[in-house]
């Protein structure tokens, strides 16, 4: 019994410090491409964070932008790098990012700001719906 309750208070404690050691790394994604009229938030983003692990670079979480453009990672205190995948989906566009990659040092909590990727290309996507083939007032037979 006595060595369950030693276990216990050990563990309490590494939990403890694991909490006490850990930093919110956050921040907002802003599109701005010729097809908007002004710059928005970009929801849906996908981002990861690259850590380093025994000498080689690993993604050690992934997160996804909330209606307002905004992402939060929670890490140990730690150097990362936050990146935004190269090819995202927004509304009805296919973008190609050039690419968005931030360095942080995170030993107290981090607001990264406001960034803007750099769109390589951009294509109207039209996906699912050019599979529906319904036009309202229009009968679509296939033989």
């Amino acid at each position: 019994m006595l060595t369950l309750a030693l276990l216990c208070s050990i563990s309490f404690g590494a939990v403890a410090q694991s909490v006490a050691d850990s930093v919110r790394i956050s921040g907002k994604i802003i599109l701005n491409f010729d097809e908007l009229d002004s710059p928005e938030p970009f929801s849906g983003a996908e981002l990861a964070i690259i850590g380093n692990i025994m000498g080689s670079d690993h993604i050690l979480a992934v997160t996804t932008t909330n209606r307002y453009g905004e992402f939060t990672f929670t890490m140990p205190k730690g150097e990362y790098e936050v990146i935004l995948w190269c090819n995202q989906v927004y509304k009805e566009y296919a973008l190609l990012l050039k690419s968005l990659d931030c360095k942080v040092d995170a030993q107290t909590d981090v607001y990264i700001g406001e960034l803007t990727p750099i769109i390589d290309k951009f294509f109207q996507y039209y996906g699912d719906a050019m599979q529906k083939m319904k036009i309202d007032g229009v009968k679509v037979t296939v033989k």
